[in-house]
Order: structure tokens, then sequence, then C-alpha cells
């Protein structure tokens, strides 16, 4: 578990580990009182009795993102089948973070007996899920990847922690239901999930606290669904539907850079191009695949991760791709 290293880094932050338990207890009674989640707060329940932790840590290291609220953290993608060289859906990212929490890293290997879905992804020690892919009992498959933004909009709340949504949402086969659960959950700061299906369906969802004015000053809702261009989807920390209120204003290019990369191989992308992709340097040391000089640097690519909905494979690597290499995982 990374209990005592969260321990540091809230305390680092100003907020004692007695107040990150009582708000993230709120935002687990959210959860609890939630008719759509209720067997979230059991696997909760679950990984504490198992761990032999308190509840109210683990409720913590769920609500790391709510309390913590990281900058920087990933670059994420979605391709449709008209993108990739075999017609196959991927979704993917580099996960971004301090460098110490690669040691607190675990894969997840779930099956659902209940509903038969088989669950494959990443996370930190304690906490539902960061990345996955789920194959549900009809072989229909989901995955989900996703990445932080930062809005002025951000406050401490309650609604529904990010790792459990994300996990929630990885239980859905059909993309109605998974914009219905994802964009209709309460929630206290603004995050980014991409989301893929095998009904060859693939956005980017941005979700912000509360209701904003556009950059034409209209109302809008407090999500922004970005929809494929030529088969390809991407995204990293930079608030894409209203970027005055993005706190870092001066932008991100990776998830562009990403961009630019999968369209100028448009229909000829492979598991290699992929790789390649995230393994680019350009912006270096603040590029797709980030890292500086020294392997102790405060913020690093800690692993890289790329599922295939059709293959039903997770390719994960350990570090950053340019100098480790993906293991592949079979469903």
């Amino acid at each position: 578990m990374c209990i005592n290293t969260y321990k540091g880094r809230t305390a680092r932050a100003g907020i004692t580990w007695e107040i990150a338990q009582e708000v993230a207890m709120r935002h687990l009674k959210w959860v609890e009182e939630n008719e759509n989640l209720p067997d979230m707060i059991e696997e909760i329940r679950g990984i504490a009795e198992g761990s032999d932790n308190d509840i109210r840590d683990i409720a913590v290291l769920n609500c790391v993102y709510e309390l913590l609220h990281f900058p920087n953290e990933c670059t994420s993608f979605a391709l449709k089948r008209e993108a990739t060289v075999d017609g196959h859906i991927i979704i993917g990212q580099n996960w971004d973070q301090d460098p110490v929490m690669g040691a607190h890293a675990v894969i997840l290997d779930i099956f659902e007996e209940e509903t038969g879905n088989h669950i494959f992804g990443i996370t930190e020690a304690g906490q539902l899920i960061k990345s996955g892919i789920c194959v549900h009992k009809d072989e229909s498959a989901t995955a989900i990847c996703g990445n932080s933004i930062l809005s002025n909009k951000d406050k401490v709340g309650i609604g529904c922690p990010t790792s459990i949504l994300r996990r929630k949402a990885l239980t859905f086969g059909r993309m109605e239901n998974i914009l219905n659960l994802v964009t209709g959950s309460a929630r206290s700061v603004s995050s980014n999930i991409n989301v893929a299906t095998s009904e060859n369906k693939a956005v980017a969802i941005e979700l912000l606290p509360e209701v904003v004015e556009s950059e034409d000053r209209l109302l809008m809702d407090p999500y922004y669904i970005m929809e494929p261009m030529s088969g390809i989807v991407t995204h990293d920390n930079s608030i894409k539907s209203v970027p005055r209120i993005d706190i870092f204003r001066h932008g991100h290019p990776r998830g562009t850079h990403l961009k630019i990369l999968f369209s100028e191989a448009v229909g000829r992308i492979d598991l290699d191009y992929i790789k390649q992709c995230l393994s680019d340097h350009e912006g270096f040391p603040g590029s797709i695949c980030s890292h500086g000089c020294d392997e102790n640097d405060d913020w690093q690519t800690i692993a890289s991760v790329i599922y295939d909905l059709d293959a039903r494979t997770a390719h994960i690597c350990c570090g950053a791709p340019c100098r480790n290499s993906y293991i592949e995982f079979k469903l």
C-alpha cells in the first residue's frame, strides 16, 4: 500500500491525515447513497479488510486525485477501427507521476462472478483502478484511460472520486450508459477520461465541477465530449472546452503532438507505431515520453499502457517506454 507515501504528500500540501480521511469519507458517503455505485463501496471495504487497513485510509487512497489534484499527469489517446491498420479499436496512455509512485503501481486482474466481467488494468495499490480494459460476458469490450486537468473552478467538495468513476464505467459495454454515468455524477474537481467500446465508439470527456461560460459567453454543461477526427482522439493536461479556466493556460502540446503523429499514419497505425509514438521526445523533457536526464527527476512517465479491444490484449511497460519494453497480457 502507498498509505505512508500519501501521508507525506498530504502533509506537504498542508492537509493533515485526519482531514484527508474526513474529506474522503464524505466522498464515500456520496458514493454509497448513489444507486449506481454501492458495489464500489463493497470493493473498497474488501480492499481494506484484505489488506488489514482502516477503510478511512483506503478511502483516502481513492480520493488522492480530489485531495491533491496532480498537474501534468498523463497523455492519453483512443483510436477507432478506421485509424488502425488491422481495424482494431485501441486505447492507451503514458502515465506520468512522481517516480516514487512507480514502486506502488500494481496490475489488476479481476473476474466478477456475478456479471462475468473480466477486468485488467493498472493502478496504485489500494486504488480501484487507474486505467484498464473490461471484456464483458457477451464478449464486447470497454477500455478507459485518463489524465488530469486543473481549472479555477476546482474546489473541496463531494462527489464521485475519479478512481471509482473509472472503475464503475468499465463495467458498462455501451457508450450511452458510460456517458450517462460519467456526465451525470457529481464531482469537485476537473478531470479527463478517454473511453472506447466495441461499438467502434471512442471519446475524450472533459469533466468540470460546475456549469461555466464558454469562450463566447454561452452557458455550457459541466462536461465536454471530444469526438474523434479521422478515428483519432488524444488528450493531455490542457482544457480544450474553456481554455480561460485552465490553470495552466500556457498549454501542454503533448496531446496535440500525439494527434499529429497518429494523423500522419491514419489507416496504417499498428502496435509498433503506437509504441514509437509513446516514446516520442518532441519538447523534451516535457514530452509524450516524459522524463529528465536523471531517473530520480520529480516527474516522469512511470508506466505506459496500450489496450486492444479486439485482440483482448493489454501491453504494459513499467517506466518510460523509450527505456523499457512492453509486456503483453492476453485476457
